[in-house]
């Protein structure tokens, strides 16, 4: 038998230690809420809230930019921008106006032209819309085009849009303005990789005109081209 472990019994047993060991903690139960109360006054709990990203103004904007290497890259407002440069757009000569879906097979392809890059945070709500505005420099001729937009998180394709011409235009020197709408992501985290992705079909054949150039590094609107996320339709 263990030495101590019968007294220690003993003592349980009997009521008047047991009323006195109650009252103790009684006592000391009190104490710890008197000294809370003076510590946190007469304060409600305090909730913390889980820190989300939310974009200032609900207005995201990214621009393409050029990265080393020639590659198409992604970058922030006043992110130390280089200067504008024309990227041409590959054309899908094979895909008349009816059948515009057919180009969507060709998104993040080489027949496709991609950028891609992170740092970016926000979060949208199911309606939230991101607006691709392109600048467009080169023969081109309204009508003749039809066109697909993928975007996608960390590889994960989400929404895609294909169309036959562009709804909204307007004359540019040296070209024109073309905007192109398509559902936002829930959110993004500045870890996440934001990719987006083009590609143009033609109605006329290979060579019989150049395809359109995108312009794009810097920041002037009407200049270069940029994508917006945003909470408003």
């Amino acid at each position: 038998m263990i030495p101590g472990y019968r007294g220690a019994r003993r003592f349980l047993s009997n009521p008047l230690a047991m009323a006195a060991v109650v009252v103790a903690t009684a006592v000391l139960g009190i104490a710890l809420v008197a000294v809370f109360i003076r510590l946190n006054g007469n304060k409600d709990p305090v909730s913390i809230a889980v820190p989300v990203a939310v974009p200032s103004s609900g207005d995201l904007r990214i621009y393409l930019t050029p990265s080393e290497g020639g590659a198409q890259s992604l970058s922030l407002i006043n992110a130390g921008l280089a200067a504008p440069s024309l990227a041409g757009v590959p054309l899908i000569y094979s895909a008349p106006h009816a059948e515009y879906l057919q180009l969507r097979k060709y998104l993040w392809g080489q027949s496709a032209i991609t950028f891609s890059g992170t740092g970016f945070s926000g979060v949208w709500p199911n309606d939230g819309r991101v607006r691709l505005v392109l600048q467009l420099n080169g023969p081109i001729k309204i009508g003749d085009y039809s066109f697909c937009l993928a975007v996608r998180v960390n590889r994960e394709e989400g929404n895609w849009s294909c169309g036959n011409g562009f709804s909204s235009f307007e004359f540019v020197q040296g070209g024109y303005t073309v905007v192109l709408n398509i559902q936002a992501p829930p959110r993004l985290e500045p870890s996440d990789r934001l990719e987006i992705s083009l590609v143009f079909g033609a109605s006329f054949g290979e060579g019989e005109r150049t395809g359109p150039n995108v312009v794009y590094g810097g920041d002037v609107l009407l200049r270069t081209s940029f994508l917006e996320i945003s909470s408003a339709p």
